[in-house]
């Protein structure tokens, strides 16, 4: 029997090893996004989604302060910020 929906919460794929590697998910704020994790499933490395807003979001890097890269379609404008691994941002705008 072929179903046209699927329903979840959260969907995770796994490595041979159970480790979760790719996380798709929904939360009740109106967080929604895909996250991939990092080889030893220590750590977020991307993820892309849409906040509770709507406003769609790219993150790469890992870790909240080591180097990433964040981009937001922010309705008052993209923004693009970037981060060492110190926590040292910059930050680009149009």
């Amino acid at each position: 029997m072929v179903q046209d929906t699927i329903r979840a919460r959260r969907i995770e794929l796994v490595d041979e090893t159970g480790t979760p590697r790719a996380i798709l998910k929904a939360d009740s704020q109106g967080m929604s996004g895909l996250v991939v994790g990092d080889v030893g499933g220590t750590g977020t490395i991307a993820s892309i989604g849409l906040d509770p807003d709507g406003t769609p979001f790219l993150l790469l890097g890992k870790g909240k302060y080591k180097d990433r890269v964040f981009a937001s379609a922010a309705p008052d404008g993209p923004v693009v910020r970037v981060a060492d691994e110190n926590g040292e941002e910059a930050a680009l705008s149009v």
